[in-house]
C-alpha cells in the first residue's frame, strides 16, 4: 500500500471459535491483492496461534499473556503504529483474545493517532455452534459484545438440524450481521471479504515478516469487571478465567490415551479451552480442544507447551495432566 490508510478487519470470537483457522483461509485466498498484516493477541502465556502463522505470507506482531482491551491496551496501540511503519499493509487483521470485548478494540482504534492510520472496515465474529448456547449464558459479557459488533458471523460445528434455532439465538445480539451457518470454506471467506472490504488496486508479493512481540507483565487471572480504563460499567457478577501451562513431552502416551485423559479432565474441572503444540509418544502434534471438540494432529511446528483455560480448578487439572508427562 503506497498511500492512504490501512484497512482494518477485526476477527473476533470466543475461546476456541476458530479465528486462526478463518484467518488462514483468508490468507490462502487473499482477495485484497495487497500485503496483509496480523496483530495476534493470545490470552494464554504461550502464543500457539502466532506459532501457527510462522511462514505465512504476512507481517506478524504478537501480543501475549493478556488482553488488548485491558492489560495490553497501550501495547496494542503501539503495535498498530509499528505495523503501519514497518509493513504498510493493504489490510491489517486484528485477532483479539477470545475474552476481549470487540467494542473496546474498536474504541482503541478510534484514538486520534490510530484513526489517522486506520480505516476500520468492520468486525467478523467466529462462533463454535456446539458450545454457543452454553457460552452465551455463562460468558454473556464477552459473547454478546462480540456478536453485537459483528458485520458477519461465521458458525462452525453447528449441530445437524439446529441451524435455524442457533441463528435465531445469535441474531438476537448480532442484529446487523450476515450469517454463514454451515459448509463455508476458504472461497466463501475470501468472497465475503472481497465484497465487504473491496479488492486492492495493486497485487504485491509477500513473504513472512516477524515484526515483534509483547508479553503482559501480570498474574494470569483475567477478571473482567471492566471498571478500569473504560467509560462504561457493567452490573454483573465477576467472571474469572485462569490459565495453566502444561509441559511439552508425553512420551508414554498414545494419541488415543491422551485424548481420553484430557477429555475426562475437561469435564471434571470445567475447562473451556486446551491448546498447544506438544509431543505425544515422541512426535510433535497440534492440539485444539473445547468442551465439544478435541483435535490432535501431526505438525512440523516446534512444541510450545499446552495451555489449559478454565475456572479456579485449572491448576489442579494441569497438575494431574503433568503427572503423565516429562519435560
Amino acid at each position: 500500500m503506497s498511500t492512504g490508510k490501512m484497512k482494518v478487519l477485526v476477527v473476533s470470537g470466543f475461546l476456541g471459535a476458530g479465528k486462526t483457522t478463518w484467518i488462514k483461509m483468508l490468507i490462502d485466498h487473499n482477495p485484497v491483492r495487497g500485503k496483509l498484516a496480523l496483530i495476534e493477541n493470545d490470552f494464554g502465556e504461550v502464543n500457539v496461534d502466532g506459532a501457527l502463522m510462522e511462514g505465512e505470507p504476512l507481517s506478524l506482531y504478537e501480543l501475549t499473556a493478556g488482553c488488548i482491551c485491558c492489560s495490553l491496551r497501550g501495547n496494542f496501540r503501539d503495535a498498530v503504529r509499528a505495523v503501519a511503519a514497518a509493513a504498510s499493509p493493504e489490510l491489517l487483521l486484528i485477532e483479539p483474545s477470545g475474552v476481549a470485548m470487540a467494542s473496546d478494540v474498536l474504541s482503541a482504534l478510534k484514538e486520534p493517532e490510530e484513526a489517522g492510520l486506520c480505516e476500520v472496515k468492520g468486525v467478523v465474529t467466529l462462533v463454535d455452534g456446539e458450545a454457543a448456547p452454553m457460552y452465551i449464558h455463562n460468558f454473556w459479557m464477552f459473547y454478546k459484545d462480540q456478536l453485537k459488533e459483528a458485520d458477519a458471523v461465521f458458525v462452525r460445528s453447528c449441530p445437524e438440524g439446529q441451524e435455524s434455532f442457533l441463528q435465531k439465538l445469535l441474531a438476537e445480539h448480532a442484529k446487523k450481521a450476515e450469517f454463514f451457518m454451515k459448509d463455508w470454506d476458504e472461497k466463501e471467506v475470501s468472497a465475503w471479504v472481497k465484497g465487504f472490504i473491496g479488492e486492492g488496486s495493486v497485487e504485491e508479493d509477500q513473504t513472512f515478516q516477524y515484526l515483534g512481540s509483547v508479553t503482559a507483565d501480570h498474574e494470569h487471572e483475567h477478571e473482567h469487571d471492566h471498571d478500569h480504563e473504560h467509560e462504561h460499567d457493567h452490573d454483573h457478577e465477576e467472571e474469572v478465567l485462569q490459565q495453566s501451562i502444561v509441559t511439552v513431552d508425553f512420551p508414554d502416551e498414545s494419541v488415543e490415551s491422551f485424548k481420553r485423559k484430557l477429555r475426562g479432565l475437561m469435564v471434571r474441572y470445567s475447562l473451556i479451552r486446551a491448546k498447544g503444540i506438544i509431543r505425544i509418544g515422541g512426535k510433535p502434534v497440534l492440539l485444539q480442544g473445547t468442551p465439544g471438540s478435541l483435535l490432535i494432529k501431526g505438525t512440523d511446528k516446534e512444541p510450545t507447551g499446552l495451555v489449559l483455560i478454565g475456572s479456579e480448578k485449572t491448576e489442579e487439572a494441569a497438575g494431574e495432566l503433568s503427572g503423565a508427562s516429562h519435560g
